[in-house]
């Protein structure tokens, strides 16, 4: 693994502790606006994950042909592909529905 994705796995599991740490300080101080802070991010870290799942599930990346280049020269071509599938992101599909129906009547 590359150190990008060492270092994202390492922000999730700070932000984790931290919120484990911020619900513990809670009970522990009978405080309901802290419970409520935790419970609101908890709630926005899970919501972010199935959003980003949704948005990079239908991702297919692909290498493209490059011709061999000396350095210093030009390199013509080539270049990303990528692609989404048809299928509507599972999240957002409601949305699109009810729209749709609201057109129709």
């Amino acid at each position: 693994m590359s150190a990008r994705a060492h270092r994202s796995q390492l922000l999730a599991a700070l932000a984790l502790s931290g919120l484990l740490a911020l619900l513990i300080a809670g009970i522990n101080y009978e405080n309901n606006l802290v419970l409520a802070l935790c419970f609101l991010l908890g709630g926005m870290f899970i919501v972010t994950i199935l959003h980003s799942y949704a948005n990079f599930a239908g991702l297919q990346l692909g290498a493209g042909a490059a011709p061999a280049v000396a350095a210093g020269g030009s390199a013509a071509g080539g270049g990303r592909r990528f692609s989404c599938s048809a299928r509507p992101c599972a999240l957002s599909s409601s949305y699109s529905r009810q729209k749709s129906v609201k057109r129709a009547s």
